[in-house]
C-alpha cells in the first residue's frame, strides 16, 4: 500500500496532535508514580458545581493562568441525496486566560484564530476553487474575541447570562476505570445578520442554525486530585452549519460538517511546522505571541458590525 502526499500531511498534523495528547497523559502518569499516591476527593458528576469545575479543569484551568489549545480536522460538504465531499483542513487556536475569583467562580477570556489549509499541499488556503459554483473565492480566516465566560455552581455561560439554579448546565459524564468522558451539545438558532435580500450570495438563509457536539476526555485521578488545577485533556468536536459567507453559495440546499480533535499545548511552538507556518502567514506574530491577538467577530458579522450575542435566541 502506498501513501499519497495528502495522507502524509494528514498524519503530520493529526498524528502529532495525538502524540502530544499521549505525551501529556504519560508525563502526568510518571509524575503520579514519582510523587507517590495522590490525595483524592471522590468526584460526583451529579453535583453541578463538581461537574462544572471538573470540566473547567480538563478544558482550561481552575487557577490564574493562560492556556493554549489547538484543534485540527476537516470540513465536508453535504448535499441531500449526494455523497459527502471533503473540502479543506480546518485548524483553530485558542489563547484562553483564566481567573479564580474570591466568590468561588471562575472567569475566562478567550481569543481565537481559525484558518483553512489546502488538502493537497497542507498550506494556508487563501483562494479556493469552488467546485459547486465554478468560481474562485477569497477565503476568510477568522479571528474571534475577546469572548467572556463565567463558571459558577450551575455551569458556564456569558457573564450577562450567568447560570442559575433555574437554568443549570447539565453535562453528561461517563466514567470507566480512570477514563473520564464529558459531553455537552449546543444548538443555536438566530437571525442571520446577512439577509438574503441584501446579500443573495453570502447569505445561506434568513436564519442560522449551528450544531456543536463536543466531547472531552481526561483522567478521573486528575479530576479527583485537589492539588491539580490544570489537567491534561483531549477534545473531540463535531459541528454542522450552513455555508460560510465567503463561499458565496447562496441558499443552495446543503450543509457543512466539521470534525476535529484538539489538545492543550505548553506552547504553540509544539505545533507541526506546516500548521505553525500557515498560522504565522495568516496572522503574523500571533502564535509566536510577539503581537497581541486581534479582536474580531465571527465572519457572519464581519460585513454588518453586528455582535454574536445580539442574535442568539
Amino acid at each position: 500500500m502506498t501513501l499519497e502526499r495528502r495522507d502524509i500531511l494528514k498524519g503530520a498534523s493529526v498524528g502529532a496532535l495525538g502524540s502530544m495528547a499521549t505525551a501529556a497523559l504519560a508525563t502526568q502518569a510518571k509524575a503520579d508514580v514519582s510523587s507517590g499516591a495522590r490525595r483524592r476527593v471522590p468526584f460526583n458528576p451529579d453535583d453541578l458545581r463538581q461537574s462544572t469545575m471538573a470540566l473547567l479543569k480538563l478544558t482550561g484551568s481552575l487557577g490564574n493562568e493562560t492556556i493554549r489549545k489547538w484543534f485540527t480536522g476537516k470540513v465536508y460538504a453535504y448535499f441531500p441525496g449526494a455523497p459527502v465531499q471533503e473540502l479543506f483542513y480546518l485548524d483553530g487556536f485558542y489563547l484562553d486566560r483564566y481567573e479564580a475569583r474570591e466568590d468561588g467562580t471562575r472567569f475566562s477570556t478567550r481569543f481565537e484564530i481559525t484558518l483553512k489549509r489546502d488538502l493537497e499541499s497542507g498550506e494556508l488556503l487563501e483562494q479556493w476553487d469552488n467546485p459547486f459554483t465554478g468560481r474562485t473565492d477569497s477565503v476568510i480566516n477568522s479571528v474571534g474575541g475577546p469572548q467572556f465566560k463565567i463558571y459558577n455552581d450551575w455551569g458556564f455561560a456569558l457573564p450577562e447570562r450567568a447560570r442559575t439554579a433555574n437554568n443549570p448546565l447539565l453535562l453528561d459524564w461517563m466514567i470507566m476505570g480512570d477514563d473520564a468522558w464529558v459531553t455537552w451539545d449546543s444548538f443555536l438558532r438566530f437571525t442571520n445578520p446577512l439577509q438574503p435580500e441584501e446579500y443573495p450570495l453570502e447569505s445561506s438563509g434568513e436564519m442560522l442554525d449551528l450544531v456543536n457536539l463536543t466531547n472531552f476526555k481526561g483522567r478521573l485521578s486528575d479530576i479527583e486530585d485537589p492539588e491539580m488545577l490544570n489537567a491534561p485533556g483531549v477534545m473531540f468536536w463535531n459541528a454542522v452549519s450552513g455555508w460560510q459567507p465567503w463561499m458565496r453559495m447562496g441558499q443552495k440546499p446543503g450543509t457543512l460538517i466539521y470534525k476535529a480533535i484538539g489538545v492543550k499545548l505548553d506552547s504553540f511552538s509544539q505545533l507541526p511546522e506546516p500548521v505553525f507556518a500557515a498560522a504565522e502567514k495568516a496572522f503574523p506574530g500571533h502564535l509566536s505571541e510577539q503581537v497581541p491577538w486581534q479582536e474580531g467577530n465571527y465572519q457572519w458579522f464581519d460585513r454588518t458590525g453586528a455582535k454574536w450575542e445580539d442574535f442568539i435566541q
